[in-house]
């Protein structure tokens, strides 16, 4: 069980290290000339508005947000599936083991919940926003994993 974990936890996390790949913005370039006119202030332009919340709320939940997002969601419901099949998944309280509606009524909030925190961390430009939606996926991943083993 534990090298399962691992093994979903390490694959989740290699698929969200792609994400993380963006370029950081350029070097200032050398001032050259004068060294009295490099010493004089210069008026720069003013700063533009600040930008609407329907433009931030688009750029940040992007299309890496969302591929995580489906992850978490498509991992919590392979999730509910297999363990309904499994008749000796003992980590499962008995009494909501077969019922679906218990199990999505669980899953789902928590995916969600996963989700919504992402969201906030991304939307503070924090590069750790995946790691919410990680943590749920490879729990859901390495348990589906343990169930499938314990049913087929």
């Amino acid at each position: 069980m534990i090298k399962t974990f691992a093994f979903a936890f390490a694959c989740t996390l290699l698929l969200a290290s792609g994400l993380w790949s963006e370029e950081l913005p350029s070097a200032p370039e050398p001032q050259t000339g004068n060294s009295a006119q490099n010493n004089m202030v210069a008026f720069e332009e003013p700063a533009p508005p600040p930008q609407r919340r329907e433009q931030q709320a688009l750029r940040t939940a992007d299309a890496h947000y969302w591929a995580m997002a489906g992850l978490a969601s498509g991992a919590t419901v392979s999730n509910v599936e297999l363990i309904t099949r499994c008749s000796a998944c003992t980590l499962v309280p008995g009494g909501i083991r077969g019922s679906r509606g218990a199990l999505y009524g669980i899953g789902i909030p928590v995916a969600v919940a996963a989700d919504y925190l992402g969201y906030r961390i991304k939307r503070n430009r924090s590069r750790t926003w995946v790691v919410p939606m990680a943590v749920v996926t490879a729990l859901n991943i390495g348990y589906a994993i343990h169930a499938a083993h314990t049913t087929f």
